[in-house]
């Protein structure tokens, strides 16, 4: 497929998987960004709907390595696929192998896990893409 004038569907490859994250642009990438909030807690990475280690968790991490690596990093996906993780990448992460909701207040509600896992001067990015059942 021919990459649009924009760039827009270009795709990076790595082991099968295929993501686009072109459009995004970490915050601290910005002149605007106020870099002393990262000094003020840690730097925790949220994916919600993982979909395979090399989809969104470590696109992410890779995307915001020029500025700062992430202390914690949770996934959540009900399928254990493709969550191979490379030893590098290994400390500080953790996969949790579920269904995630929000308002449920048990412990797969992402809000509750926020609650008891996030403090108010850590810096925290979320990715939330899940679906609905089976069917999405």
């Amino acid at each position: 497929e021919p990459l649009h004038y924009d760039a827009r569907n270009m795709m990076y490859h790595e082991h099968g998987a295929k993501i686009d994250f072109t459009p995004y642009l970490p915050l601290p990438a910005s002149n605007i960004f106020d870099k002393s909030i990262l000094e003020r807690g840690r730097k925790i990475l949220l994916v919600a709907g993982a979909n395979g280690f090399y989809r969104a968790p470590k696109h992410l991490i890779d995307m915001y390595s020029p500025y700062f690596k992430f202390d914690l990093v949770y996934m959540w996906d009900p399928d254990a696929n493709r969550m191979g993780i490379p030893d590098s990448y290994q400390e500080g992460l953790e996969f949790v192998q579920t269904f995630l909701k929000v308002g449920s207040r048990d412990e797969t509600d992402l809000i509750t896990f926020m609650q008891n896992h996030v403090n108010e001067e850590d810096y925290v990015v979320l990715m939330y893409d899940v679906d609905e059942g089976s069917n999405g």
